[in-house]
């Protein structure tokens, strides 16, 4: 939640740009303030003891940070471990509970972060440089689902503000954010590197709403430019995908496949979009995105077998750790009814004797449960084996 500042300007706000999106005049100012210096600070406290963010502070601090994010890492620090921080907060506004001013804050904030994105994408292009930091917060940017953008159904259906979200999706157009963005996943195509496919799913959702229309007032060049970006950024997507999955990444190959789903959903609805203006390039992706299916459902069939390989290993050795238990129990259960009739004769253990009956009954009882168990894991081990490969052959399980 925020904290609200009456005194703050709604108007006024005005990025120093140049054509490329790059900041200005201000580039050449090295050392950040004290005055910068403690606004930070303060914005940091804020999100670190309440989570909370000043409206007016939130676009003052970010507003410094993209001055000197080149030259100081006091301001590369503030954005990578606060950034995120500030502008979920912003995000999980309501709309309609907050005033205009407060609005304004959001949306400022929110231009801020997708500018301060397309920057550090401009100056991490290459691998070698290392990884954007603020492509999570792109992605953050450009999810649907915050209530900022939706409303909230929960609270007498209060609307939200998506048109801010298409805003923001022009901005990062308008600043050649595609084409950086492609570039950017190029240099990281089957590394662990690549963005995670959540991220992905949310940057090609923010693709699909900018590929432009039939109502498109740009002019074709700059109309065909943005579809070779949105393109490019495509084909990295699907090329990435088609590489082996990394030895790292096994133990989280379920829930990567999930979102690869969801990720092969957005790539579809950006090739409907560019196929009336665009037939060859779709029709390509369109064969890339099959393949891509194709090979996967290899893999599925290859992961389905090898799982049930290791579930009949599972089941069998507990198939045989039970019968050692039978066999365990039984022996025990042979001499208590041994001990029990030698106690008979013995008037002095007439308590033991009664001891030695529970524990046959027990035993006995353990002894059946057991091997129902037994019964129903020997089914199971046979469905498995069907699934498998019809018949085990190998007879070793059987007594």
């Amino acid at each position: 939640m925020t904290v609200p500042q009456q005194n703050s300007d709604p108007d006024g706000f005005a990025e120093p740009m140049v054509e490329n999106g790059s900041m200005a005049s201000n580039l050449n100012m090295t050392v950040p303030s004290e005055e910068t210096l403690r606004l930070w600070n303060d914005v940091a406290q804020g999100i670190d003891k309440n989570s909370a963010v000043v409206w007016k502070s939130a676009v003052d601090s970010l507003t410094e940070a993209r001055k000197y994010v080149i030259s100081s890492p006091e301001a590369r620090s503030f954005l990578e471990r606060y950034m995120r921080k500030v502008l979920q907060c912003l995000l999980e506004q309501v709309p309609q509970n907050i005033g205009n001013i407060e609005r304004n804050c959001v949306q400022k904030s929110l231009l801020l972060g997708v500018s301060i994105s397309v920057d550090d994408l401009n100056i991490k292009s290459d691998a070698a440089a290392g990884d954007s930091t603020m492509l999570a917060v792109l992605a953050l940017i450009f999810n649907k689902k915050w209530q900022f953008y939706k409303g909230s159904k929960w609270k007498n259906n209060m609307n939200g503000l998506p048109e801010v979200r298409m805003l923001l999706v022009d901005r990062f157009k308008s600043m050649h954010g595609f084409e950086r963005l492609g570039a950017y996943l190029e240099a990281r195509i089957g590394t662990l590197s690549f963005p995670p496919p959540m991220e992905v799913k949310v940057l090609l959702d923010a693709a699909r709403d900018a590929v432009p229309g039939s109502k498109f007032e740009g002019g074709e060049v700059v109309k065909k430019a943005l579809e070779d970006d949105i393109i490019r950024v495509s084909k990295a997507v699907m090329k990435d995908m088609e590489e082996p999955r990394l030895e790292q990444q096994s133990e989280d190959v379920k829930k990567i496949m999930l979102h690869e789903v969801t990720v092969r959903w957005s790539l579809q609805r950006i090739i409907q979009c560019l196929i009336c203006s665009r037939r060859k390039e779709a029709c390509e992706m369109t064969s890339m995105l099959a393949k891509l299916l194709q090979n996967e459902k290899k893999e599925e069939s290859k992961e389905s077998h090898s799982s049930v390989l290791r579930s009949s290993r599972e089941v069998l050795k507990e198939i045989n750790e039970i019968r050692s238990t039978i066999k365990s129990f039984e022996d025990d259960h042979t001499i208590a009814i041994s001990r029990k009739r030698k106690m008979r004769s013995d008037e002095s253990k007439k308590g033991e004797e009664k001891k030695q009956g529970k524990k046959i009954k027990r035993l006995g009882t353990a002894v059946e449960t057991l091997n129902v168990t037994l019964d129903c894991l020997m089914k199971e081990l046979k469905k498995i084996n069907d699934v498998a490969s019809g018949p085990m052959r190998d007879e070793s399980y059987r007594k």
